[in-house]
């Protein structure tokens, strides 16, 4: 049996720390003090004690959590890992999470219908590098799936048919068109979107324009390499300059064409 022997308000906030048999034994919050009834001279049984010492944890860790969450919305998973690398206890992890969820401080569905619509509206992701976020926040592929409903096909299909109408305007001269369009796909893949269906979008586009300036760019881009390499040997000159031309996906046989102009 211990004895509650001072009870001293804490310098933390609305907590007190607590004595037993003249030692420190933890600081409480005002709650559980009021909830326990903790009083000056109260006999305490080393099972109440046992059980106090649980409480005072359990509430320590439910008001880290509810800190954190004052930051931001948290999934399950994300808690649940915020509080282990605070050295929690997974058993009062488990109690805490058990307590959020039942007070509508934890919410996986809500968040990730929130979380999705926010990843739509202010980014450029496709499908599959919202799903790798998604699973990032460690909600369930059932869920994942059931958000990414909401991300219908023709959206995605206006997106990616906008960004190639967009690069499109700003293509670059020193690239050939077989370059540029393997570099827009290479990139809408990367953004996350299927690429059967950015081969279907990119097939509605009539490049022959950009096959002209492809050839009007071959040119304009020989011509440059001509004069850089001017000084070597003929035969050195022309591997030199179908090496760059290559690496920058022009055709070989538009390269010929071209080199054959200068009897290379």
């Amino acid at each position: 049996m211990s004895v509650i022997t001072k009870i001293v308000k804490s310098k933390k906030g609305n907590d007190y720390d607590l004595y037993l048999d003249d030692h420190f034994f933890l600081t409480v919050s005002d709650n559980l003090l009021v909830e326990l009834q903790l009083i000056k001279g109260k006999d305490l049984s080393e099972t109440v004690v046992r059980q106090l010492k649980s409480q005072q944890e359990v509430s320590v860790a439910y008001n880290i959590a509810l800190n954190k969450l004052s930051f931001s919305m948290r999934t399950v998973g994300e808690m649940r890992q915020a509080l282990k690398k605070s050295d929690i206890p997974v058993n009062i992890i488990n109690q805490v999470v058990d307590r959020l969820i039942e007070q509508g401080y934890l919410e996986d569905q809500k968040f990730a219908h929130i979380y999705m619509k926010e990843l739509i509206k202010t980014s450029h992701y496709g499908p599959n590098t919202i799903r790798q976020k998604m699973r990032q926040k460690f909600l369930s592929e059932d869920l994942i799936e059931e958000e990414l409903l909401n991300f219908d096909s023709g959206l995605q299909e206006d997106r990616i048919r906008n960004d190639i109408i967009k690069t499109l305007n700003r293509k670059m001269s020193r690239i050939s068109a077989n370059k540029f369009i393997e570099k827009e796909k290479l990139k809408l893949v990367r953004w996350g979107y299927d690429l059967d269906l950015i081969n279907h979008i990119a097939s509605e586009f009539d490049l022959s324009q950009l096959k002209e300036e492809e050839n009007d760019s071959l040119v304009k881009e020989g011509e440059r390499l001509l004069a850089r390499y001017e000084k070597l040997s003929p035969a050195d000159k022309k591997q030199k300059i179908k090496q760059t031309l290559y690496r920058k996906g022009y055709s070989g046989s538009n390269i010929n064409s071209f080199l054959d102009r200068f009897n290379l």
